[in-house]
């Protein structure tokens, strides 16, 4: 073995790792401490006054409609018509169809367009109603559940828009 290509060798790889290493430390920079400030609003401006089921066809057919209030921050008077199936408590195969009328009396508009309104109604026929939608560009999205006789279930899903002027909804 010869000791001058040892010492060669170690004094390569030395020097090759010691500039690899000074190479590395330049490139790096120290580290970054500071705080990201995201901010904004989201904002929806929703039309006030009467809104109506976006279809027009089907405005007859499936009436649906409701006010828009306060500067856009409540939906008042939505009143439509679910189809529910009611399952038999004595035969759990046996179902019926009915068609039942949910109502939200009041639900407010968060800033961003959202709502969401769950309660549950007393009176003859007790229920629970959901409604949960969101107002977008001019239209609102929404879906209304309803359960009621403990066996009952039923929904719509629909598209609301301005009621059209002189239109009386």
């Amino acid at each position: 073995m010869n000791l001058k290509s040892s010492l060669r060798r170690t004094a390569v790889l030395t020097a090759g790792a010691l500039i690899g290493l000074s190479g590395a430390f330049a490139l790096t920079g120290p580290a970054s401490a500071h705080h990201s400030t995201v901010s904004g609003s989201a904002e929806c401006d929703v039309k006030t006054g009467e809104w109506v089921y976006a279809l027009k066809p089907e405005r007859e057919e499936f009436p649906l409609s409701f006010r828009v209030t306060d500067n856009g921050t409540m939906l008042r008077g939505l009143t439509a018509a679910i189809e529910a199936i009611c399952k038999n408590p004595a035969d759990k195969t046996q179902k019926t169809t009915i068609e039942s009328t949910s109502t939200v009396k009041a639900a407010p508009i968060a800033p961003n367009g959202t709502v969401v309104a769950h309660f549950t109604t007393t009176g003859a026929t007790p229920s629970t109603v959901t409604l949960t939608g969101n107002f977008f560009k001019g239209r609102f999205s929404g879906l209304l559940t309803s359960n009621f006789l403990t066996n009952c279930n039923g929904f719509r899903e629909f598209e609301a828009v301005p009621a059209p002027k002189g239109s009386g909804k």
